[in-house]
């Protein structure tokens, strides 16, 4: 009984790291979309047909993909937004890698075509050039699509916009210092009393 437990929180726990996730930056004029790669666990999906497809953004139909114009299949289940903004369709200026994304509004993902449940997906992008999210029409936040439960549940989540990190003010770098230095000077001290009481 131990053990079937030990195997399910295992197999869950390697679920849970599987998810994959896309983000979306401004940088330098551009908008580029990337994920650096995972894997899907399609278990719990649909398979729901194959076709040849152009990479892009559509924010208003959850519709998001990384990497370049290929065959992809489509699996069909996931339950999440169906928008992440108001913007048509867009396509990249340029790509990077192997087609994937999601149609979150007709609740599908897409991943290459022959894709085997679990197996690696490598790192993909698209750019656009000279946009900006207000141009494509996304509005920033994190969204994600979710299916299955247990061992089949798995996740792909779209970031678009920076993600907050705690950068420190320069007076909390100071006090840092300040106790680093207080500590050495303290150890100092008691070194030299011990070294002055054991003579």
């Amino acid at each position: 009984m131990k053990s079937t437990a030990f195997a399910s929180l295992l197999l869950s726990a390697a679920s849970a790291q599987a998810a994959l996730v896309f983000n979306v930056i401004e940088a330098g004029g551009n908008v580029i979309i990337d994920t650096t790669g995972g894997t899907i666990n399609t278990t719990a999906l649909v398979p729901n047909g194959s076709v040849s497809l152009a990479s892009l953004v559509a924010p208003n139909i959850a519709f998001f993909t990384a990497g370049g114009d290929a065959p992809v299949d489509f699996y069909a289940g996931t339950t999440g937004p169906t928008t992440y903004g108001t913007g048509n369709g867009r396509v990249p200026s340029s790509t990077v890698g192997t087609l994937v994304g999601a149609l979150g509004g007709s609740t599908e993902i897409i991943v290459p075509a022959g894709y085997a449940s679990g197996f690696p997906i490598a790192a993909a992008s698209s750019t656009y050039i000279g946009q900006t999210f207000a141009s494509l029409g996304m509005t920033p936040g994190s969204y994600v699509w979710t299916w299955g439960v247990g061992p089949s549940a798995d996740s792909v989540t779209l970031n678009v916009g920076p993600l907050a990190v705690a950068i420190p003010e320069p007076s909390t770098y100071i006090a840092i210092a300040g106790i680093l230095g207080l500590g050495a000077f303290v150890a100092i001290r008691r070194r030299k009393r011990q070294r002055a009481v054991g003579s």
